[in-house]
């Protein structure tokens, strides 16, 4: 299920977070924060495939990839901005923290739903 990774990706920026003063730790976290992004990738993108018919998929991968790049543009100015605000980025990691949880409560919303329409009524 992609909701394991995800969640593991938003442990890791949580303890980035937790552990900003002492690097080797908060590198440790950051690297689990990637294998989790990274591993969560090829578990995430079957689902659009599963719960859009074959006519609109292609449009729905194009708008999900399309968020997904606007996503990767504005985090880094959303980590300036908090930044700037607190003075600190250790608020940034926890926001990014969130909004992965956030993404993976989606995700797992719509892979059971997804696993409801596969599978049928019963």
């Amino acid at each position: 299920d992609v909701v394991f990774p995800m969640l593991m990706g938003a442990t890791g920026l949580i303890i980035a977070a937790n552990f900003a003063t002492l690097p080797i730790v908060a590198i440790i976290g950051l690297t689990i924060a990637t294998m989790g992004a990274l591993t969560s990738l090829p578990m995430f993108w079957p689902l659009p495939t599963a719960l859009l018919s074959a006519s609109v998929a292609a449009g729905g991968l194009a708008l999900i990839n399309s968020i997904g790049q606007m996503a990767g543009f504005l985090s880094p100015y959303l980590v300036g901005w908090i930044k700037d605000q607190t003075g600190s980025t250790t608020l940034a990691l926890y926001a990014l923290a969130a909004l992965t949880i956030v993404g993976s409560l989606v995700a797992l919303r719509v892979s059971r739903s997804s696993a409801v329409k596969v599978a049928g009524p019963a």
